[in-house]
């Protein structure tokens, strides 16, 4: 069965604000590393699938911690971390603090905006990678979980435009 990826319904629950968006982005990855690490480790794909997935596995990561230059003179690169949303390597998770992040939303509303949505920032990039890796097929519940992610990736563009 074929899905036409651009035109699968958000499966994502409501959100209030801003800030819970971002909570649901944050989790929606989250649940996609572990997904992967578990289709990885349960060896449940076979070898060439499982290279594929391992160098999905760090462009996603490499993706998330970059930092963003946003455009125009003298605004100085952000990445997560600046906005209070903080990866733990031996939780394998992303973990927000709730305050510097509404900080941030309230102080540097323009340049998180940029740092997601402009030509380079954070969900074109991922917009672009996840259907690829849709495409390839990983097992039901990868797939499931990552297009959830892809959805929350969706949700958090349209909310920009």
């Amino acid at each position: 069965m074929e899905i036409n990826i651009e035109q699968t319904p958000y499966e994502t629950g409501p959100v209030e604000s801003l800030s819970e968006a971002l909570l649901a982005f944050v989790e929606a990855y989250d649940k996609l590393q572990t997904a992967i690490n578990h289709a990885i480790e349960g060896q449940e794909v076979e070898a060439v699938q499982e290279r594929y997935f391992v160098r999905f596995r760090e462009t996603l990561k490499l993706t998330m911690y970059g930092p963003v230059s946003p455009q125009g003179e003298s605004r100085a690169s952000l990445s997560l971390y600046e906005i209070g949303v903080v990866y733990f390597p031996g939780a394998h998770k992303y973990s927000i603090h709730k305050g510097k992040l509404e900080k941030a939303l309230r102080l540097r509303g323009d340049d998180i905006q940029a740092l997601f949505v402009q030509h380079d920032g954070l969900l074109p990039r991922l917009c672009e990678i996840l259907p690829e890796f849709l495409e390839y097929e990983p097992p039901e519940e990868v797939y499931a979980v990552a297009l959830r992610f892809l959805n929350e990736c969706r949700r958090l563009t349209a909310m920009w435009v």
